[in-house]
């Protein structure tokens, strides 16, 4: 077992040392970033069947919670900076949503199989208990059990 000392380590503490050992990145990937949902993220979200979920409780700590679905299941609205994805049987611990109470900010990562690259949402949530495009979430003739 590794033993973790440290007074033996070299910490870096602020940007400058970072960059000390991380050259900037090209222009092209310093200005990935976008304010919405374009037409290449639609597409790259409708073919993910896998997400993770990064939520932060209350003590500050992160939470990382993986969602799985069928491709496509994650629905997105013509505002280009909404979507909505079905809450699924799970361990029922809730930990997701009870963090999102409290702190409504999260992360989403979606991967598609056999890309090498993922995409990286972040916003606002907001726990939905019913809605009229709930019935777009059935799986197996199934829909959502919150309705």
């Amino acid at each position: 077992m590794t033993t973790w000392n440290p007074s033996k380590v070299e910490l870096v503490t602020s940007e400058a040392a970072l960059r000390e050992v991380v050259e900037p990145p090209a222009p092209a990937i310093a200005a990935k970033g976008i304010a919405g949902i374009d037409e290449l993220s639609r597409d790259f979200i409708a073919a993910a069947r896998l997400f993770f979920l990064a939520t932060t409780a209350a003590d500050g700590s992160v939470d990382l919670s993986p969602r799985g679905d069928a491709a496509g299941s994650v629905l997105l609205f013509d505002d280009d900076r909404t979507l909505a994805f079905a809450d699924r049987d799970g361990n029922r611990r809730l930990d997701s949503f009870r963090n999102i109470l409290q702190h409504p900010r999260v992360g989403m990562l979606f991967v598609v199989p056999g890309v090498d690259h993922v995409l990286r949402v972040n916003g606002r949530a907001t726990i939905v208990r019913s809605a009229p495009f709930f019935a777009e979430f059935a799986a197996r003739g199934v829909e959502p059990r919150w309705r």
